[in-house]
């Protein structure tokens, strides 16, 4: 249970070592004028790429599909950890078990794929290893060949296979149409340079002192707790081979001589600024070595090595390999570096009060702790909690910076994304304009208009106030921030109709022809024209006075006004001839040339391989009526309590309580659904989040 309690907090809860070297070496009181680097800086150490971590991935709350997708990747392996603790079949459940297994391991595998193709590599791969651990403990008590066969057929190939399968069935419809830009890999190389080898040779590489401060205490973890293991291991062997003359000194020397030899390498690859390579080969090897001399040994011992050396492959992958179609390696060490630090994590859970016990266990300090007592485990809790100390640093002092880095810091605190327009004004290289009429606007949308009409809004810069009315309202618009359509689209080479439509939002707005307007309004099939302060900062008002004229001659009419925003209703709008053609919809690779659209020859569009039906109704429902107070407090608390039990309740099901993986993973995944479920009342309308 320890492990349990440590897994959530070493996953979740825990930084980098950089925060705490930077208070130490000067570099945070260099940083006065920058509030933001307390929770940014840590994050980008290594040149070019993003070194997230699951607290900042939280703590920034940018809802991209590697936060989504936690608790599943969890959840995958809390099932690895159930196929590995699985019994043989009973007779009578046998079957139904595995079904039910395979069922569940399906379903995750497609999901995971789905919500973050990333991920899918990385765990289906160590859902694979759990499989061949549970055929190889059944494969070596049975001596006839005949049975050996149909166990690496039963256990492994068919189960993994089925999954497999079942995972792409249940989301054929996803991968049916999915393409990307990134596929396949490459090695990483520089290519300024002239010859093979010596772009191989000369890539830019994490250098060792960047690998350790930001992995530096999974890294320690990783030593101490191999090198006892390495000692058990080489122990038992010299006590088989000859009991009676030999004893611990051997192994003992082996430790002595594989630690120094490491202390050294560390020592001098930080003075020569190696490349992390020359730490994580050899621990990748002896990794390796000791996961397969540990494949007889109970769960508890063989997973976290799996998970430890898992973790150091994908940190010397990176180091090798490059994702195709990747800017520069920035996605791939950010990626799989998150996995390591996901795996190291759960490895430090189980690792760090296993070491501490045997300490403990030997020094006892004169303490008559027993390793049943509660105050024993307390004690190795508390003294595993202070083990991850300097990482402690950065939870503390980036949690209030990131939360005074807010538009208006004495807004209310919500969960209603959308309450800070009501206290701040925004400038968009125009006149400042109050967001409270856009608030009025977004809720009368939201109320009012049925089905996905298209909207037109003002086009401006990346990471300005543009894209709020889709945002807030989930209606479609004619473009959000460029480079995000165009890093999506990257497969179709959709620059081009990028291009256009930002000439034709320009052109709707600028023009004072009211027919050249409108003629783009139809051809776009737009049935909404927005113009708040947004548009009134980025257009003159000799183009957006055309659109009275418009009203005037019935073209538009006015649906909403409040103060200085209005929104017009197209009267007959159009076809949307730029999103459906006659052209034949085909699924997209990377050498689909982009679609013509069919009105316009010159005028090149993406294609689509899905055009995504209307949803009457809003974007967003609220299910029950608002509350406040007490019950939205109950509210919370009850979504919260559902995601752990049903976390808890499968992982008993399907692992088994009262083991310290099943607790571990158990305990770690669904603390990993908690920050998901803020989500829920949100989604469901059950409280009041206005402030």
């Amino acid at each position: 249970m320890i492990s349990a309690a440590l897994a959530p907090v070493f996953v979740l809860l825990l930084g980098n070592l950089a925060q705490p070297l930077w208070f130490m070496n000067g570099y945070a009181a260099q940083q006065a004028n920058r509030p933001e680097w307390a929770f940014w800086d840590a994050t980008r150490i290594v040149p070019g790429t993003v070194n997230e971590f699951p607290f900042f991935t939280f703590l920034f709350a940018d809802l991209h599909a590697h936060m989504i997708v936690m608790p599943l990747s969890l959840a995958l392996l809390g099932l690895g950890v159930a196929i590995v603790r699985r019994p043989r079949a009973s007779a009578t459940f046998g079957w139904f078990n595995t079904l039910s297994l395979i069922a569940m391991i399906g379903l995750l595998v497609g999901a995971l794929r789905a919500t973050n193709t990333w991920d899918y590599p990385t765990f289906v791969g160590l859902t694979a290893i759990a499989f061949a651990i549970a055929a190889w403990n059944a494969f070596r008590r049975e001596a006839s060949p005949s049975a050996r066969v149909g166990i690496v057929v039963g256990m492994l190939l068919l189960p993994f296979a089925a999954s497999l399968i079942l995972g792409n069935l249940l989301f054929a419809p996803f991968t049916q149409h999915f393409t990307t830009a990134s596929s396949g890999i490459e090695l990483l190389h520089d290519g300024a340079r002239e010859s093979r080898i010596a772009q191989l040779l000369g890539a830019e590489r994490t250098t060792l002192w960047d690998e350790l401060r930001l992995y530096g205490l999974w890294l320690v973890i990783v030593i101490a707790g191999g090198l006892v293991l390495i000692k058990h291991v080489i122990g038992l062997e010299f006590r088989i081979q000859d009991s009676a003359r030999r004893s611990g000194n051997e192994s003992l020397l082996t430790i002595v001589a594989l630690g120094g030899s490491l202390a050294v390498l560390v020592l001098i690859g930080l003075w020569r600024e190696w490349s992390a390579l020359v730490l994580l080969l050899p621990l990748l090897v002896s990794g390796t070595w000791l996961c397969w001399n540990l494949r007889n040994y109970p769960p508890p011992l063989l997973l976290p090595a799996v998970w430890g050396t898992a973790a150091i492959g994908l940190l010397v992958l990176v180091e090798i390999v490059v994702v195709t179609g990747d800017v520069g390696r920035m996605n791939t060490v950010f990626k799989f570096g998150l996995h390591s630090w996901i795996l190291f994590a759960l490895m430090g859970a189980v690792a760090v009060p296993w070491l501490m016990q045997r300490a403990l266990s030997r020094l006892r300090f004169g303490l008559q702790f027993q390793p049943t007592n509660g105050a024993y485990g307390a004690l190795v809790l508390l003294l595993a909690l202070l083990r991850g100390g300097p990482q402690h640093v950065y939870p503390l002092t980036a949690t209030p910076a990131r939360l005074a880095d807010r538009w208006n810091p004495a807004a209310p605190r919500s969960l209603d994304g959308a309450a800070f327009m009501a206290t701040i004004s925004s400038a968009t290289g125009g006149p400042e304009h109050a967001l409270d009429e856009d608030a009025a606007a977004i809720d009368w949308l939201q109320r009012n208009v049925p089905g996905t009409p298209i909207i037109l809004e003002a086009h401006r810069p990346s990471y300005q106030w543009a894209g709020r009315i889709a945002t807030y309202t989930g209606l479609p618009t004619l473009l959000g921030w460029e480079w995000h359509q165009i890093q999506q689209r990257e497969v179709v080479n959709a620059r081009p109709a990028i291009a256009n439509r930002q000439n034709a939002i320009q052109t709707i707005y600028s023009t004072p022809d009211p027919q050249a307007a409108l003629d783009l309004i139809h051809d776009y099939g737009i049935e909404y024209v927005y113009v708040g302060g947004a548009e009134r900062a980025a257009y003159d008002t000799t183009g957006l006075s055309k659109f009275t004229v418009l009203v005037t001659s019935g073209a538009l009419e006015e649906a909403f006004s409040q103060g200085q925003t209005q929104i017009f209703r197209v009267t007959e709008p159009g076809v949307p001839g730029v999103l459906t053609s006659d052209i034949l919809i085909e699924a997209p690779t990377r050498e689909t040339p982009p679609a013509t659209d069919a009105r316009h020859p010159g005028k090149r569009v993406a294609r689509q391989s899905v055009i995504t039906p209307g949803i009457a109704g809003r974007a967003t429902r609220r299910c029950w009526q608002a509350c406040s107070g007490w019950r939205c407090s109950m509210a919370l608390h009850c979504w919260a309590c559902r995601w752990r039990l049903r976390s808890l309740a499968t992982g008993a099901m399907v692992v088994g309580p009262g083991r310290v993986s099943s607790a571990c993973l158990c305990s770690a995944t669904s603390s990993g659904c908690l920050p998901h479920s803020a989500c829920g009342p949100t989604i469901a309308g059950v409280c009041s989040l206005a402030g």
